[in-house]
């Protein structure tokens, strides 16, 4: 008889109990997802901020995120000193 009474206690446990913990678990990280949410948005904001000061600070062109555009570098007078030298450079490319 003990036997069964400890058989229909387990039924009910997880019948009743299980639930109850799952819904537990659930409402907590429903909690946790709120609070990481919440600074995502605060982290965002303040990206946002700090990229407008920083345009206003030093406006400056360029090409990629982090990178400048340089200027183009004449190559003209290493032809002339070459020429000068009577050396003739082979050239590799465009």
């Amino acid at each position: 008889m003990m036997y069964l009474l400890i058989f229909v206690l387990g039924i009910v446990f997880v019948a009743v109990v299980f639930p109850l913990l799952n819904i537990l678990v659930e409402y907590i990280d429903a909690i946790k997802t709120v609070k990481i949410s919440s600074m995502s948005v605060e982290i965002a904001e303040n990206n946002s901020i700090i990229e407008e000061l920083s345009s206003k600070a030093e406006p400056s062109s360029v090409s990629a995120i982090g990178f400048q555009c340089q200027e183009p570098v004449d190559d003209c007078e290493e032809e002339e000193e070459d020429k000068e030298h009577g050396i003739i450079k082979g050239r590799v490319g465009f």
